[in-house]
């Protein structure tokens, strides 16, 4: 299993990052539904930038990728991956890729699967909450290359509402904030 250097918790509401505006695909119809993406449940898989849709389905898929791209990055040595997400005026953003560098060579070598329910999302013009918890499997914190463990890391599990901003075409995360809080 693979380790990570800070709170799975804290990292994974850190995961909340926005695209840098360079990828501005078309706009769908406010009626129309995404096209589902079948997302990995292995962190160590790379996931997929859902298609971006000004929809409340669009904003929980967004939602479900990033919270997976920082589950990714723990897993592997791809730190450039969190880095293109980090770009652009994310603050929470800019934290992950941070906190990813921090970890060098180490990975979290996950038990099990990333389970991730997303809740609810409340589309209002350009701004969405999503209400996301997540489950973390266990993990050991390991070097790739010797297979040595320096650490384990618990399972666990965490509630957040996500607050995103439609700009330039896509979601971006602008915070995040335990349920019900304002952001």
């Amino acid at each position: 299993m693979r380790k990570v250097i800070a709170g799975m918790a804290l990292l994974l509401t850190l995961s909340a990052c926005g695209e840098d505006g360079t990828d501005t695909a078309p706009t769908a119809p406010a009626s129309s539904e995404p096209a589902a993406v079948e997302q990995p449940s292995d962190p160590a898989e790379k996931p997929t930038r859902p298609e971006p849709e000004q929809t409340a389905e669009g904003a929980e898929a967004y939602t479900d990728y990033v919270i997976r791209m920082l589950a990714y990055t723990l897993a592997t040595p791809d730190r450039e991956s969190i880095l293109d997400e980090a770009r652009g005026e994310c603050a929470p953003c800019a934290t992950v890729a941070q906190t990813g560098m921090g970890l060098g060579d180490e990975v979290y070598a996950y038990s099990g699967p990333l389970t991730i329910d997303i809740e609810d999302a409340e589309v209002t013009d350009d701004t969405a909450t999503v209400r996301a918890s997540f489950r973390a499997p266990s993990a050991q914190i390991l070097d790739p290359q010797t297979n040595v463990v320096s650490g384990e890391f618990p399972a666990e599990s965490s509630e957040f509402d996500y607050h995103l901003q439609w700009v330039d075409g896509s979601w971006k995360v602008r915070t995040w904030t335990l349920p019900g809080q304002a952001p």
